[in-house]
Formats: C-alpha cells, sequence, structure tokens
C-alpha cells in the first residue's frame, strides 16, 4: 500500500515537511496508526502523540481523499491522498 500524506500550515511546520509518501507491505493502516506509527517514527513519537490528540480533540482536521474523516479507525488504503490541517479560524 502506498498513500501520500500532505501536512498543511502550522502542522508542516511541526512535522518539518509538507508531505510524505507512506509505503506499506499488506498492512492495515488506520488514521490512528498513521498518527501513533508513521508520524511517530518519522517525526518523533511526540509530534505523534501531540498531534493524535489535537486531532481527537478535534483541533486539526484528517481530509481522506477530500473527505473528512473523524473516527481514528478509519482505515487507509492504496492510493488515498491525506491532508492533515489545524482546523481554521478566524476573529
Amino acid at each position: 500500500m502506498r498513500i501520500l500524506v500532505e501536512f498543511a500550515w502550522a502542522v508542516a511546520e511541526k512535522v518539518g515537511k509538507k508531505y510524505m509518501w507512506v509505503s506499506l507491505d499488506g498492512e492495515e493502516l488506520r488514521i490512528e496508526d498513521l498518527f501513533l506509527k508513521v508520524l511517530a517514527k518519522e517525526a518523533g513519537k511526540e509530534i505523534g502523540e501531540v498531534l493524535y490528540k489535537l486531532f481527537i480533540d478535534r483541533e486539526i482536521l484528517v481530509i481522506v481523499n477530500g473527505v473528512i474523516a473523524v473516527d481514528p479507525g478509519t482505515k487507509l488504503k492504496d492510493g488515498d491522498k491525506v491532508l492533515i490541517q489545524p482546523v481554521a479560524s478566524g476573529g
């Protein structure tokens, strides 16, 4: 499985990159795994955990193929495009 993960705004700054390709052989990948396994490995355990907490608290969005995902158990599949971004706010 190969998916593209893009990071926007402050999330990109925290992770240290704007995008990354994730390639896994025969493994199932859920949104929770993306944060706690993949990002923890690529950007550091603390960053993976902090971003996961922000996702659970609805302070960042995970958009899979143009659809907002809210369930950490959402399964990702080959060819998916995932965008992780902060919730936009203004004043």
